[in-house]
């Protein structure tokens, strides 16, 4: 673990096993994510593949305040394994409704938008609770490591997979798999590092939103986030309405269409374990998280700019790749380091809130982009392209404000340590 980051003695243990948790997550989605986008783009254009995910949002509008006022009231360390098996068990449910063919590529594609956000935030909650900035700025790079290889073996598995075993075969190993993981958290069963009293406060179908709407730190986080998605799934789209226009032509569209994306997905999470694995800890070191948080935005200007004045295939789908991988890796490492400095509530609430609903009011934005875009305007890939390329300009331009923020609040926990070892030695 030393070749890759920086752990002192003790940390080794847990941060493996944490590791090996966030693998065992991110090797399920994307044995599913391939099925996914092959049933709706089998059966649905890449429009409908967009107004899927505003569904989603929509959803988690009544979804998170339930899930906040439960998790209030438990605490998510210990319900972690309760929606693993509600999980499992609804995924069983898919499974057996497509062996009977019936219509499912929509329902699917919202469930799993909706399940993956909540199940990842929770895992990043608990992992952001359980240390503190010091820590979590050297070992989340190995822990998202740990998520970048199930990644890319899951990709791996889907990309090989799906001719011989089909989408219900695939869906019943990843049931098992997610099975697998319901005892992980009380294996793992480090305590808070954060403030107590999440757990003492009442239930309330306001929860989080309460959190969320009193921080301007965490208002800006959800600016960020909400652009950061934008920008990604405009892009996405992007490729989607390629890679339909592609597998019209092919002989059996979804096997096409599933090869494609899992054999996409692969290179993207090869790249994104590398960046991981090599670079993502020594450039938090170096530039620290208000630094990293403004590498992909940056990165995001300069390939949708290159992409408005060369919109060629290929060229776009490399562009995508170099997008989500820094994306998967550094982008996603920083984006959960950035919670480090805040307490207990603003942790578990705050973040369900942004990753979950935030996260998909980005996805509403890209589906007015959508619609606007295609339907009003019929704008062409470049065109696209050309609005990603202003909407990264603003996300720049957040990013910054929320750097600013972020080093600050830095500066205030190590003065807040500082204080309370100086009180704590007096005292002695």
């Amino acid at each position: 673990m030393r070749i890759f980051t920086h752990v002192h003695p003790g940390e080794g243990k847990s941060t493996l096993m944490l590791a090996g948790y966030a693998y065992l997550l991110m090797l399920l989605y994307y044995i599913l994510k391939p099925i996914r986008e092959a049933l709706i783009l089998s059966e649905h254009t890449a429009e409908v593949r967009s107004y899927s995910i505003a569904l989603q949002a929509l959803i988690l509008i009544i979804v998170v305040p339930l899930y906040g006022s439960f998790i209030r009231g438990k605490g998510a360390d210990k319900i972690l394994a309760k929606v693993s098996l509600i999980i499992a068990l609804s995924l069983l449910l898919f499974w057996l409704l497509y062996l009977f063919r019936l219509p499912v590529s929509i329902p699917f594609y919202v469930w799993l938008g909706v399940i993956n956000v909540l199940l990842i935030a929770q895992f990043w909650a608990y992992a952001a609770d359980i240390h503190t900035s010091d820590e979590g700025k050297r070992l989340f790079a190995f822990i998202v490591a740990g998520a970048a290889t199930g990644a890319l073996t899951g990709a791996q598995i889907s990309n090989r997979l799906f001719a011989l075993i089909g989408a219900e075969g695939l869906m019943l190993l990843a049931a098992v798999l997610l099975l697998a993981t319901i005892w992980l958290p009380s294996l793992v069963a480090m305590p808070s590092q954060k403030q107590r009293g999440l757990s003492h406060r009442m239930p309330s179908l306001k929860a989080g939103f309460d959190t969320f709407f009193h921080s301007r730190y965490l208002l800006v986080i959800a600016g960020f986030v909400m652009l950061l998605n934008c920008v990604n799934t405009t892009g996405e789209y992007i490729l989607a309405k390629w890679v339909y226009q592609y597998a019209q032509q092919a002989q059996d569209p979804q096997v096409f269409v599933g090869k494609f994306y899992g054999n996409y997905y692969s290179w993207v999470n090869l790249l994104s374990m590398l960046i991981q694995l090599l670079l993502v800890s020594r450039i938090l070191q170096w530039i620290h998280v208000h630094g990293a948080i403004l590498i992909l935005p940056v990165l995001a200007f300069i390939g949708y700019g290159v992409a408005t004045f060369f919109p060629i295939f290929t060229l776009f789908y490399l562009i995508k790749i170099a997008e989500n991988s820094v994306d998967y890796s550094l982008q996603n490492t920083a984006r959960h380091a950035l919670f480090l400095p805040l307490n207990q509530q603003q942790i578990y609430e705050g973040k369900t809130v942004i990753d979950a609903l935030c996260w998909r009011l980005g996805d509403l934005l890209h589906v007015g982009i959508v619609v606007v875009g295609f339907h009003m305007f019929e704008l062409d890939y470049y065109q696209f392209a050309a609005v990603n390329l202003t909407l990264s300009l603003l996300w720049i331009v957040i990013a910054l404000k929320l750097a600013k923020q972020h080093k600050q609040l830095i500066k205030d926990e190590s003065a807040n340590h500082h204080a309370k070892a100086l009180t704590a030695y007096r005292d002695a």
